[in-house]
Formats: structure tokens, C-alpha cells, sequence
């Protein structure tokens, strides 16, 4: 039985992402904000926790 997981969302360009999503329904808790290891901000999701959003901005460790 999966009781838990962890999982990372990031976006390109986080601004876009979230006034797309909003456009779409989705529900933000505040602003986006610099973690400095990237911009956040939270998603509501219905019957669960928030989820994070994120865009990053430090090196990556591999690449695509």
C-alpha cells in the first residue's frame, strides 16, 4: 500500500505556469517566492496537501 510519495513539479518560467494554471481553476497560497535555490509557490490541491511549485535556479547536476 502507497501511503506517501515525493514528488518535484518545476516550470521553465514559473510566472507563465501559475497565470496559466489560474486561468485553468488552480488556487495559489501567496506569491511566488525566491528560496533561493529557486522561485516557489504553493498549489492548493483539493483533499490533500499543497504542492509545491517550483522554478530552479541553481547549476543542474546532469543535463538532458
Amino acid at each position: 500500500m502507497i501511503t506517501s510519495i515525493h514528488t518535484l513539479i518545476y516550470s521553465d518560467d514559473i510566472s507563465k505556469t501559475v497565470a496559466e494554471l489560474k486561468g485553468k481553476g488552480a488556487e495559489f497560497h501567496g506569491e511566488v517566492q525566491n528560496h533561493g535555490y529557486g522561485l516557489v509557490i504553493m498549489m492548493a490541491v483539493p483533499g490533500a496537501d499543497d504542492i509545491m511549485l517550483y522554478e530552479p535556479k541553481h547549476p543542474l547536476a546532469y543535463s538532458l
